[in-house]
């Protein structure tokens, strides 16, 4: 269970430094599983795709890489927000590119 938990812990600390004029979400908001909020992004392409256009390549890694990791096992996403989000962001040119 705690390999589950290790790469989105990872880049929620990694958001937390990468990310600092993003407001964070609380837990319970619906982007706390991410460490950025996402319940707010139209679940299109080109609505995830502009949204992660606007983090940092550092970011966009990091919020790829805990994607991939909710989208591998989506019962460990708290938010009904962050599957539905991942399913599309892992699909996106961002996530194409090499780390």
């Amino acid at each position: 269970m705690r390999r589950i938990f290790a790469p989105a812990a990872v880049a929620a600390v990694a958001l937390s430094f990468a990310l600092p004029t993003i407001a964070f979400a609380s837990p319970g908001d619906d982007g706390f599983d991410l460490g950025v909020a996402v319940g707010s992004v139209a679940k299109t392409p080109a609505a995830v795709e502009q949204f992660l256009a606007t983090l940092n390549p550092t970011a966009q890694r990091m919020v790829i890489g805990g994607c991939k990791s909710y989208v591998a096992h989506p019962a460990e996403a708290s938010s009904a927000y962050t599957v539905p989000f991942c399913d599309i962001a892992i699909a996106t040119p961002a996530a194409k590119q090499p780390a």
